[in-house]
């Protein structure tokens, strides 16, 4: 099985992105006004003339199942982006027993996604992760959600085994390089000790120790830099970060190419990229909006490392 990284890293050469493009259109009786799709509107003809309009400034595509009311429609879209060459992330955040992960994996898998998003919070997440590679697909698993709500969730503590305290332990610290600073971040010794770690961190530790091919970070304007490079620290640097949250949810991605290797970012746009002027979006506009969000995000993060 060739690993979801290489298969990123691979689109982000061919493209020069690291962007990934949200698919989770809000159908008007959503109500969501002009962050969301105009009355009457096909859902599998606007999915489609959207990724055709930033298929050549996007490495990939974020496709949410919730916002499509048949299986039919995402079948459709997921074939049409693989057609257009790019990795797609099935955002279904599967969160249950492994008997039911294993029914939404397969499933997942026979539609042709690269990867599978997964809520770790069942306490399965090696045993998911290891199905879902068994069927030829990746795994990224939440670890901090963009909304501003998770805040206290992030920082509750978590009592860890003498195993998690080792491997902690081994970690020691990461150095991250820019043009502009030298970054170190420790392991604070206190966790070590006391064996208790808030929740961002144990969720960090469980998706490295699951050999999850990566996690998703969400950025909201609550997330603190050395929280990023704590979990960029734990996870290893053969490990995806993708990260929603950028634009509409207050997110800022410019701290991003700092503390992380560029390479192993995915930074998800997607209101940003589907409603660029508001619900009578064209592709034009869409296709306008992915090259400047691309140019940006590429001159700031990519120069560094001469990609």
């Amino acid at each position: 099985m060739e690993r979801l990284i290489t298969k990123w890293q691979k689109s982000v050469n061919e493209k020069k992105s690291i962007v990934c493009a949200g698919l989770d259109p809000a159908i008007y009786a959503l109500g969501r006004g002009e962050q969301g799709l105009a009355k009457g509107i096909d859902l599998v003809k606007w999915g489609q003339s959207y990724l055709k309009a930033v298929a050549d400034y996007v490495a990939g595509v974020k496709i949410n199942p919730s916002y499509f009311e048949s299986s039919a429609q995402i079948q459709d879209l997921i074939g049409f982006a693989k057609e257009l060459g790019l990795v797609v992330l099935y955002d279904s955040k599967i969160a249950d027993i492994t008997d039911t992960n294993e029914a939404a994996i397969f499933f997942a898998a026979q539609r042709g996604v690269d990867a599978i998003t997964v809520a770790p919070f069942a306490g399965n997440l090696m045993a998911t992760t290891k199905l879902a590679h068994k069927m030829k697909i990746g795994t990224l698993a939440i670890c901090i959600m963009s909304t501003l709500e998770y805040e206290v969730e992030k920082n509750m503590l978590v009592h860890i085994s003498q195993e998690d305290a080792a491997e902690l332990a081994s970690l020691k610290f990461a150095v991250s390089h820019s043009r502009q600073r030298l970054s170190v971040q420790m392991v604070p010794s206190a966790w070590l000790e006391d064996k208790k770690i808030p929740r961002y961190a144990y969720l960090a530790l469980k998706i490295r120790m699951s050999g999850t091919d990566g996690a998703v970070v969400g950025l909201s304007s609550s997330l603190r830099k050395e929280e990023l490079l704590m979990v960029s620290t734990i996870l290893g640097n053969k490990s995806l970060i993708l990260t929603p949250g950028v634009g509409y949810q207050g997110g800022d991605s410019r701290f991003l190419g700092e503390l992380i290797d560029p390479r192993r970012i995915i930074i998800n746009s997607g209101r940003a990229l589907m409603y660029p002027m508001g619900l009578k979006s064209s592709a034009k506009d869409q296709r306008a909006a992915a090259k400047k969000v691309n140019h940006t995000i590429w001159n700031y993060f990519l120069r560094q490392i001469n990609l």
